[in-house]
């Protein structure tokens, strides 16, 4: 079960914990290459043993093996701004169905077309639209959410599923039980 879902699932039962948090978009985004490929499937696997994350071959081939894609949060990022304005009960689901269609469904979510798609099915359909069309107050919101970072303290470049569960840039948590 994705991070995302177990988060969600959790919320439920416990009631409110902190806003989720978003993907940083990294100053170096970059192309993925083979090198970049042989490095993420085995961390990914570990990943995968220690959390039970599911990683599948449509992932390795569609997303890691794929020339010409780029390494770019950038793009989660400004979908899940959309949702935290049209939808912001809902940003956990939506990061649990990105995340899904990623490391599941293969699906290159460094695209905004295919983020689009994506949150269209399911049943985010405001949000697509204004995703497909991004005016300067959505990119404004999204930088703003950047800068705070997590808690209002500043990005410090963690990936999305640390930020959604609240842990720091070195992974720690700032609440729940571990």
């Amino acid at each position: 079960m994705p991070i995302g879902a177990r988060l969600a699932r959790r919320q439920r039962r416990r009631g409110p914990r902190p806003a989720p948090g978003r993907p940083v978009r990294r100053a170096g985004a970059f192309a993925r290459d083979a090198g970049f490929a042989a490095h993420a499937w085995p961390a990914d696997r570990r990943i995968a043993a220690l959390t039970g994350q599911p990683f599948s071959e449509a992932y390795r081939s569609e997303v890691l093996a794929a020339r010409g894609g780029r390494v770019d949060s950038g793009p989660a990022t400004l979908a899940l701004t959309v949702i935290h304005l049209t939808a912001p009960d809902r940003e956990l689901e939506a990061l649990s169905a990105i995340q899904a269609a990623r490391y599941v469904g293969g699906r290159d979510i460094a695209d905004p077309a295919i983020l689009a798609v994506i949150l269209e099915e399911n049943d985010f359909a405001p949000a697509a639209a204004r995703l497909r069309a991004p005016d300067a107050a959505l990119h404004e919101a999204a930088t703003a959410r950047m800068a705070a970072g997590p808690h209002g303290r500043g990005a410090r470049g963690d990936d999305p599923a640390r930020l959604a569960r609240g842990a720091g840039p070195l992974g720690r948590r700032r609440w729940g039980r571990r």
